[in-house]
């Protein structure tokens, strides 16, 4: 079988160039004809791997589950008239091909509508954790880091190996050791695609201030670690290096490393960093399959025990939160 990465990417792009051909007002019906027929040829050698895909029982999104509807169409087109499916595109069925797999612009808006719907529940959700976070510490240290896989070898990761290796991640977090000691809040994203090519994670880490004031170091060894998970295959870029950081340090945007409380240009600076992991403008980065429960967002919980609920906003003591 194809990656599998491949398989979902090229299953896309098809299904993009039929609404495009078909809607397409400039075409002469010939040549319209000649278009559509060469995505039915392609339609038919993806279906292979295409089915070895689907019996893994994975979830299927948008708009890759579409396509599971033209299988039985094409077998029942290559049992009742005896055609192989390289043989399909140049026969008089071509077209009930193409009519399981149009998808309408009115599908496609749909579908980004709710994944706006979706992402902005999740950055009303990361603001008030974020908030809340930071408004209990003196002194805050905000570590980025994005963790991807090796270009050589990323478009033959399985989205269940991403899976896997996301939980040991998590479960590393949740255990605060090693380069989790004096971790106060997390949060992290799961996408695919984009300049990073293939799966990546983006992490935010929030550390004690009065204990700690080196980002790059922790970025870095939360890399060295994601390598560890992946049995070397993962890799990672460190946002506090200072070719990639100089530019947001000049033009006063820079919301990495230290954040002193009452800091008020910092702190949105640093809201700015932590709501990127929910831009509504990353449709093209959403996934396109998952395994069944899968979260592709998550961060720390914010929850203050009675104790700490009688503690004044304005004291100067930092506070444990447990999340």
């Amino acid at each position: 079988m194809k990656n599998e990465i491949v398989v979902l990417m090229e299953i896309e792009q098809l299904l993009l160039d039929i609404a495009r051909i078909h809607d397409q007002a400039g075409y002469v019906n010939w040549k319209k004809t000649q278009l559509l027929r060469g995505c039915v040829q392609r339609c038919c050698e993806l279906i292979p791997a295409f089915t070895e895909l689907d019996a893994l029982g994975l979830q299927l999104q948008f708009p890759v589950s579409h396509f599971r509807r033209v299988v039985p169409v094409i077998q029942s087109i290559c049992h009742q008239y005896h055609l192989s499916l390289c043989e399909i595109h140049a026969s008089p069925y071509w077209f009930d091909v193409i009519k399981n797999l149009y998808i309408g612009q009115w599908q496609w808006d749909l579908d980004r509508k709710a994944f706006c719907v979706q992402e902005t529940n999740n950055r009303l959700s990361m603001e008030e954790y974020l908030r809340g976070i930071l408004q209990r510490y003196c002194k805050s240290l905000i570590v980025r880091v994005d963790l991807k896989y090796k270009q050589e070898i990323r478009d033959s990761i399985s989205i269940t190996e991403v899976s896997s290796h996301v939980s040991k991640l998590l479960k590393r977090i949740s255990d605060k050791d090693t380069c989790f000691k004096d971790l106060i809040g997390y949060a992290w994203a799961l996408e695919q695609g984009g300049n990073n090519g293939g799966y990546h994670i983006h992490l935010l880490l929030i550390y004690k201030g009065s204990k700690h004031q080196r980002g790059w170091y922790f970025a870095d060894a939360v890399g060295k670690l994601w390598s560890k998970i992946t049995t070397e295959r993962g890799c990672h870029f460190n946002l506090h290096d200072a070719e990639y950081r100089n530019g947001y340090i000049k033009n006063g945007t820079d919301g990495l490393d230290m954040l002193i409380r009452g800091d008020e240009t910092k702190l949105q600076n640093v809201l700015r960093v932590g709501l990127y992991l929910t831009s509504l403008n990353k449709y093209e980065q959403r996934l396109r399959i998952k395994k069944n429960r899968m979260k592709t967002f998550g961060h720390g919980q914010f929850s203050l025990s009675p104790h700490i609920q009688r503690q004044p906003i304005a004291s100067d003591h930092e506070i444990e939160l447990p999340f």
